[in-house]
């Protein structure tokens, strides 16, 4: 009875263990699939942030694009000013050039009013001679 005692308590003793190996089994089961779960997750951000990295340096194109447009268009515009400064100060010029011509237009009127002052007055003292003669 001793060795069938003996026996029957080994075999309970191994029944215990299956049972605790099948909890284990089943434990790693879960744990496994669990990591599946989450390295598929990662897997999926790792594919997010791919595709995110991918259209941040789009983006990053993109702006430099923009940039050196922007920098080609500032430069356009700073010798477009440039060339404002020539024409504004050429038309300065100018207009001080018509301003000395307006003066010397006037200086011209006067003396041609002058002129005409002087012809007048020859004029009539002609038509005094011709009347003088007439008479």
């Amino acid at each position: 009875m001793t060795l069938d005692a003996n026996v029957e308590t080994r075999v309970k003793v191994v029944e215990g263990e299956i049972v605790t190996l099948r909890e284990e089994s089943r434990e790693h089961r879960a744990t496994s699939a669990a990591i599946m779960v989450v390295l598929s997750d990662l897997r999926t951000i790792t594919n997010d942030l791919r595709t995110t990295t991918n259209e941040l340096r789009t983006t990053t194109n993109e702006l430099r694009t923009t940039t050196n447009e922007l920098k080609v268009g500032q430069e356009e515009l700073r010798k477009s000013t440039d060339e404002l400064r020539i024409g504004q100060a050429e038309i300065r010029e100018e207009i001080g050039t018509l301003r000395r011509s307006v003066g010397n237009l006037e200086v011209s009127m006067k003396r041609v009013e002058g002129d005409v002052a002087e012809v007048k007055a020859g004029h009539i003292e002609l038509r005094n001679l011709v009347a003088g003669l007439i008479r």
